[in-house]
Order: structure tokens, then sequence, then C-alpha cells
């Protein structure tokens, strides 16, 4: 997958360490010391799963944050579309993690698949100590053990009719709260929206459910996925994908992600004053 990195380091100031020579006859510079190792900022934007290995020293990622992909608006028949859901935003001040463990960055992943006509689901993001290109992952998916944080996808629009809207991935504005649902999908006359992806999740999975017929919009990806907008003789929106944070994170906020803004995983960390860590 096309995964792109990009690497940016504060500087760090070597510290020196002078001395005044006793008895007043002048002073000397001992030699510097070592300089400890700066912070360390990475975004993730391009859609994939991205490997990384916590650094030695590392037990919290700071200042994580990771935006969702926005369901896709329908196509518009008699001038009229249902508008695609928002992606979630979903941040922490603090994540904690183990020294030498592999942790995967998910971006944009997952979202469903539309009927003809309709929008797609939106890709959730997210931090996982497993890689979900594994299906054992996938199935494992609902175990605190797996995902650190997750930004789920909005659902897809369905075609042909305004009320036909994606539903949001899950967030809100309680803090304490470690998961928020998805909202459902929009309906028309006759079409089903999809179900937003539930809280505590349902034994799905964590891609967003495909329409289940012509126009309907895809379901979006999350902690859990949204299912697909269903058809009778209108078409119907997705729901999206539900958020989540572990226990243990610190800081979470869930908010909408802006429209247009693109998919990512970003954090920052610190290996403090252990000087073994070495940086490319």
């Amino acid at each position: 997958m096309d995964a792109r990195a990009q690497l940016t380091t504060r500087c760090g100031k070597a510290a020196l360490a002078a001395m005044v020579a006793l008895g007043g006859i002048g002073f000397g510079v001992m030699g510097a010391m070592p300089a400890s190792a700066a912070p360390t900022t990475i975004t993730i934007s391009g859609v994939g799963e991205t490997p990384f290995v916590v650094p030695a020293g590392v037990t919290a990622l700071l200042n994580v944050a990771a935006v969702g992909v926005g369901g896709a608006n329908g196509t518009p028949l008699g001038g009229a579309a249902g508008a695609g859901g928002a992606g979630a935003q979903v941040s922490a001040t603090s994540v904690p993690v183990t020294p030498g463990s592999t942790i995967y960055l998910e971006v944009g992943l997952g979202g469903g698949a539309p009927g003809a006509g309709g929008g797609a689901g939106g890709g959730a993001s997210a931090v996982s100590t497993c890689s979900l290109a594994l299906p054992a992952c996938q199935a494992a998916f609902y175990t605190t053990s797996q995902p650190l944080l997750v930004a789920g996808g909005g659902g897809g629009g369905g075609a042909g009719s305004t009320t036909a809207t994606g539903g949001a991935a899950g967030q809100g504005a309680t803090p304490a709260t470690t998961c928020y649902a998805g909202i459902m999908g929009g309906a028309t006359s006759s079409g089903v929206g999809g179900a937003g992806g539930a809280c505590p999740p349902a034994a799905v999975a964590p891609a967003g459910g495909p329409a289940t017929g012509l126009g309907s919009g895809g379901g979006g990806a999350g902690y859990n996925g949204g299912l697909g907008g269903t058809t009778g003789t209108h078409t119907a929106g997705g729901g999206g994908g539900s958020s989540f944070v572990a226990t243990g994170v610190a800081g979470a906020a869930f908010a909408p992600a802006a429209a247009g803004t693109a998919p990512s995983v970003t954090f920052t960390y610190d290996p403090g004053a252990d000087l073994s860590v070495t940086k490319t």
C-alpha cells in the first residue's frame, strides 16, 4: 500500500557544563555533555497501513490525532443526491505503548462499497496493536488489546434524494466516553438507511458494510463498521462507523472532521534521556 511517513524532528540543545576553577586563577569549560533525544512528530497521510516499532524508552505516544474519511456523496439524479456523512477526528494527549513493540498506523481503510450511483463509505484511521491486513486481527479487533484509538469513517450518500444522507462517524462531547456509535444513514420513502457502527461493537467487522441495493451508500469503517443502505424503490444512505479509544488512553476527544480534511494519523514520541535511541 502507498503509505507515506513525514518525519519532523524538533532540534534539542546540547547541554554544556561550565566550571569556574577554584582559587580565582581562571575558569575552564568541561566537555559538552551528550544531547538528550528530542521529541519527534510523525504524520502518516497516505492511505494504507504503516508499521511503527516503538523506540526504547518510549512508553506513550503523545498528542495523537486520527482523522477518518468522510463518506462520498451520492450521484445526483434529477438534481438531487444525498450528502456523505462526516468522518471523525479522534485525539488523545497520551496513548500507552510498550517499548520495542510494533504498532500499526491505519489510514483511511475499510470503507464500504456503494450500490451503483451511491457514495462509498469512508475509511477509518486507527492506531492498532495488530495488522488489519491479517484476517485474525480483523476477527479480534474488538478485544481491548487490539485497537488503541479509532476514528470512524462516514457513511456514503444515496443517489437521487437529498434525504438519503450518509450517517456521520461516531463523535461527541463527553470526554469520559471511550466509544461513540456511528449515526444511521438517511432513509427515503422506501429505502432504509444503514445502521451505524455500534458501541459495544456487534460481531461484524471494522470494515463498513456494502450497500445492498442500487444507488445506496456504503457503510463507514470504524471500531465497528456501519452498514450499507438498503433499497426499496428509492435509495438510502450508509451508516457511519463507530469511534473508540482504549482504556488507559488519556485526554480523549471525539469531533467531526472538517469537510475535505485528508485522512491521517499523527503523534509525537519522546525518548527522554534514553540516548540509545537512534533516529534516521
